[in-house]
C-alpha cells in the first residue's frame, strides 16, 4: 500500500498592522511537526500527524508568557460509491 511522510517547520509571519508591509518574522513563533499518510485500502486512508506551535512573550487580555501548543490528531477516511467519510477520535 501506498505510504508518504510530509514535513514542516516555519516561522509564521505577523502583520503588526501598524503600516503597510509591516510583516514580522523571527525566532519567538515557530510551528512544526510531520504527517504520516497510508493508503490501506483502494477506497480508505489513515493518516496521523503531530505538531507544535511556539509562540515565546505571547501576550493576551489576562495573561502572557510563552505559548506552547502540541497537537496531535488521527483521521480514517474512505468512500464507498458516492458516499465519502472520515472519523477522527
Amino acid at each position: 500500500m501506498d505510504m508518504a511522510i510530509h514535513h514542516i517547520y516555519s516561522h509564521p509571519v505577523q502583520d503588526r498592522d501598524l503600516r503597510p508591509f509591516d510583516d514580522n518574522s523571527n525566532n519567538q513563533l515557530t510551528y512544526g511537526g510531520f504527517r504520516v499518510e497510508r493508503k490501506i485500502m483502494d477506497s480508505a486512508n489513515l493518516s496521523a500527524y503531530i505538531s507544535r506551535f511556539t509562540q515565546d512573550g505571547a501576550r493576551f487580555p489576562n495573561a502572557h508568557g510563552n505559548e506552547r501548543r502540541d497537537i496531535v490528531d488521527v483521521r480514517f477516511g474512505g468512500t464507498k460509491g458516492s458516499l465519502i467519510g472520515m472519523w477522527k477520535p
